[in-house]
């Protein structure tokens, strides 16, 4: 396996961006079977349209008001996000990491990227440090849990997948 500093970024972004689908996955299933909603890509499209012209904390992102191809740009977002955290974990476990993936560093580095929602998005969003101005609070979190233990269970697999490939 070629470790050069472009294929790292190369390998880290297919790393997260095979685990965002494994989590997409999981929501679909989450959706199905308990009725979860889905992410909701136009908010968050929102906020990154709002984000490019300067303002990045809002009230209510709901209220806030709407910019063009909010879904695209959501998608764009949660795609990035997930590539950016691969990057992450394979510049914490190391380079030698993708060789023999190993189970714990990924599902801790997942645990972990749930503090990327709680403590700058969710109030980034209006909704309060880790959700607490939701309505069901501790549904959202036990949710985001889950999604990113899943996140840090797509990490694993998709390095797996590599290191077979």
């Amino acid at each position: 396996m070629d470790l050069s500093v472009e294929n790292l970024l190369l390998y880290g972004c297919l790393i997260g961006l095979g685990a965002t689908v494994v989590m997409d996955l999981w929501g679909i299933a989450l959706k199905i079977s308990m009725g979860q909603p889905l992410p909701n890509f136009k908010i968050l499209g929102r906020w990154l349209g709002h984000a490019l012209r300067g303002k990045f904390f809002h009230v209510a992102i709901g209220d806030s008001p709407k910019v063009p191809q909010e879904f695209p740009l959501g998608i764009v977002l949660h795609a990035g996000v997930g590539a950016a955290f691969g990057i992450g974990l394979l510049l914490l476990a190391g380079p030698h990491w993708l060789e023999y993936p190993s189970f714990w560093p990924a599902i801790l580095w997942g645990l972990f990227t749930i503090s990327f929602p709680w403590f700058f998005f969710q109030p980034a969003l209006g909704l309060g440090v880790a959700a607490a101005k939701v309505t069901n609070r501790r549904r959202a979190l036990i949710v985001g849990l889950s999604n990113h233990i899943v996140f840090g269970f797509g990490l694993w697999l998709s390095a797996l997948a590599m290191a077979v490939i």
